[in-house]
């Protein structure tokens, strides 16, 4: 979590949220055990470690990430098929491919990577 933390900090994404969610997380983190957190919505990303959230994968046209896959979104985003090509194995990207439901522009970046992949063997 610091890691996002760190790149909101950096302006690498903005949060944005509402009066409801702001409400919602201040009566959670008033709560004496915190057993889960959903994070306020990305444009088109949701970022929570709540395993039933979780477990949706996407809601409507939102995806839903955890703080890792979040973070991965964040990587991909500043990368070229090029790069993701030399950063990831073909196994791997199929995996993020298959696991996370990026943004549209990493999503075909990453389509990219794996064709470049298949020609480069």
């Amino acid at each position: 979590m610091q890691r996002v933390i760190a790149a909101w900090r950096e302006d690498q994404f903005l949060v944005l949220s509402s009066v409801e969610t702001r409400a919602e997380l201040a009566a959670v983190l008033a709560r004496p055990q915190i057993k889960r957190l959903a994070v306020a919505p990305l444009d088109d990303l949701v970022v929570s470690s709540d395993r039933d959230l979780q477990e949706m994968k996407r809601y409507q046209e939102v995806a839903i990430l955890n703080p890792g896959q979040f973070l991965l979104v964040l990587e991909l985003s500043s990368m070229d098929a090029d790069d993701i090509v030399e950063r990831f194995e073909r196994d791997t990207l199929i995996g993020i491919q298959e696991t996370m439901p990026p943004e549209t522009s990493t999503s075909e970046r990453l389509e990219d990577a794996l064709l470049l992949k298949g020609h480069r063997g």
